[in-house]
């Protein structure tokens, strides 16, 4: 069967790009034909005059931490996708999706935030509004938000109905699918969860940095909300505990100068992969960071914040059994001796990775 999955691959972010992978590789271990739709999801509707100021601002960060005529982030991240990633032949635009669209045995909307009406406000095309009569399903799909405003209730429920299969990623979702459809939709695994640490190593091969010795790795992000500076006393606890270096991944303004640290940025999927799995301990905001800890049996501390509509990692963690492990970042924090209850249940993890394959492959049985 050939399989048409859209999902925001295109999208600068470890996570966004290393799902796209996995659900691919996966539903290829079914011994399908698997693309990605070479979808470009207008992410960036800014002013020429925002592009330019933060064009300067880019090249002044580069410049700062010595990477002005280093490959770039988006270099390394184009590799990896052609690479590692099969794509259409043709790219989309919005407009090109509705008048032309591509023509497969089954659509699939893949995992990441294509139901976060925070990113994708108007465009319905991660609901498949361009398939008129072809087969609609979903894996692992993420609203990220535990509820849609009113403004978008009847747009997505218009849509869903059309759904053949519908799978979530979010337990707030299950909730938002059965509010506007009535229907059921089970709860699966972010589809990076399918594959093992192994399948994972030999991506992490083709990293092109390395570190001796043990270290910290603290990912944060700061889209959804900016932990930053009160996020530093608990990385400062743990480091001071633990007795070991800190390694940033995109560092920030608080951690480019701090010769306490190591920041490590304007790389690719492949050396996420590569920091992760030789990390003694990790502290992160990521969702995917939390995955990938989890994937490679590290302990690990989440950052939380409590105003932050946003159910992904508590879902998660929950289910990996280490409620321990979420803080908020503006929290003291008192580190356990062990360190090893930090780390996420792993047979739990088997368990949710197995009982999702298991939901993927019968959906594909049941069309």
């Amino acid at each position: 069967m050939k399989i048409g999955i859209i999902t925001m691959h295109r999208v600068i972010n470890y996570g966004s790009a290393l799902q796209a992978f996995a659900l691919q590789y996966e539903l290829e271990k079914l011994g399908h034909e698997v693309e990605i739709i070479d979808y470009i999801f207008p992410l960036n509707n800014n002013s020429l005059w925002d592009k330019l100021i933060f064009f300067i601002r880019r090249k002044a960060y580069l410049l700062r931490i010595g990477k002005l005529f280093s490959k770039t982030k988006e270099e390394y991240f184009r590799e990896f996708s052609n690479s590692f990633i099969k794509k259409s032949e043709q790219s989309y635009n919005q407009e090109d999706l509705m008048k032309n669209p591509p023509l497969y045995d089954l659509y699939m909307v893949g995992s990441d935030q294509v139901w976060n009406p925070r990113w994708t406000e108007k465009d319905t095309s991660f609901l498949l509004s361009f398939i008129e009569n072809g087969i609609k399903t979903s894996y692992a799909t993420s609203f990220t938000v535990s509820h849609l405003d009113e403004e978008y209730t009847s747009v997505y429920k218009k849509f869903l109905s059309e759904f053949k299969h519908i799978t979530v990623r979010e337990d707030s979702g299950r909730r938002i699918v059965k509010e506007l459809t009535g229907r059921n939709a089970e709860c699966v695994c972010d589809p990076t969860m399918l594959l093992t640490a192994k399948e994972y190593v030999q991506l992490a091969q083709s990293s092109k940095i390395h570190i001796k010795g043990d270290y910290i790795l603290v990912y944060i992000l700061t889209y959804m909300y900016n932990p930053y500076p009160d996020v530093n006393s608990i990385i400062a606890t743990i480091s001071q505990n633990l007795s070991m270096p800190t390694v940033y991944l995109d560092g920030n303004k608080y951690t480019i100068y701090d010769k306490t640290c190591k920041t490590i940025s304007e790389v690719g999927p492949c050396e996420f992969l590569w920091l992760f799995c030789h990390a003694s301990f990790v502290v992160t905001s990521s969702y995917h960071g939390c995955i990938f800890a989890s994937i490679f049996s590290k302990p690990l501390i989440a950052i939380t914040d409590s105003d932050c509509n946003d159910d992904r990692m508590v879902s998660l963690l929950n289910k990996l059994e280490v409620p321990n492990s979420m803080i908020q970042y503006n929290s003291n924090i008192s580190l356990n001796e062990d360190i090893n209850t930090y780390i996420p249940n792993q047979e739990k993890l088997h368990e949710f990775s197995s009982f999702s394959k298991n939901v993927l492959q019968n959906m594909l049985l049941n069309l």
